[in-house]
C-alpha cells in the first residue's frame, strides 16, 4: 500500500506500467523470466541498503554515500526470477519530481551481464525504429550529454546518438 503524501507527485501507475513495459522488452529479447519489483522510500533507507551490500567496495559505498538523493525515491529494482530473484539492477525515481518530467536520478548495476543486455535492449530499440527515450529506463543508459541526429536506415527516421561513447 503506498501512503498518500503530498510531496509524492510522481504516481506508482507511471512508474509501474513503465517497469512493466521495461521487463517485457527484456523478456521478448532474452526469453527469462524478468520480473520488477517497486518501493517507495526514503534516500536514507536507499543508503542503507547499499552500505550493507557486500558487492561493492568501500570506495565505491562512500561514492553512493556522497550522492545528493531527494528524500523520497521509487525504487525499482530488476530481478531475474530464474535465479532465485536475483538483482540485475536497481532504477532510483525522484518520487517528489514533476509528474511530466519522471527521469531515473541513479542507477545501481549489480551484474555486469546487464549492461550488455540493455547495450542489446537498446539496439533493437533503434532496429524496431523506435526511439529509445520512451523507455524510462532505457534514458538512463545513455551516455551524458549526447547530441543526437537523425538517421534513415530500413526506410525509417531514427534518432542515432552522435559524439557520444559506443553502448555496445
Amino acid at each position: 500500500m503506498v501512503p498518500l503524501y503530498h510531496k509524492i507527485r510522481v504516481s506508482l501507475k507511471d512508474v509501474f506500467f513503465a517497469a512493466l513495459d521495461f521487463c517485457n522488452l527484456l523478456k521478448s529479447k532474452y526469453h527469462c523470466e524478468i520480473i520488477f519489483d517497486i518501493r517507495l522510500q526514503e534516500a536514507s533507507e536507499v543508503r542503507e541498503e547499499i552500505t550493507k551490500q557486500p558487492l561493492f567496495s568501500k570506495e565505491e559505498k562512500l561514492a553512493f554515500l556522497r550522492t545528493n538523493l531527494p528524500h523520497y525515491l521509487w525504487n525499482v529494482s530488476i530481478l531475474d526470477k530464474c535465479k532465485h530473484s536475483f538483482t540485475f539492477a536497481t532504477y532510483l525515481i525522484d518520487a517528489t519530481g514533476i509528474a511530466e518530467d519522471v527521469e531515473v536520478i541513479k542507477k545501481i548495476v549489480f551484474d555486469p551481464r546487464y549492461e550488455e543486455w540493455i547495450a542489446g535492449a537498446y539496439q533493437a530499440f533503434l532496429d524496431d525504429c523506435e526511439d529509445p527515450n520512451e523507455s524510462l529506463f532505457l534514458q538512463a543508459h545513455q551516455p551524458p550529454l549526447c547530441q543526437t541526429r537523425l538517421t534513415h536506415k530500413k526506410g525509417c527516421v531514427k534518432k542515432v546518438n552522435s559524439q557520444c561513447p559506443p553502448l555496445f
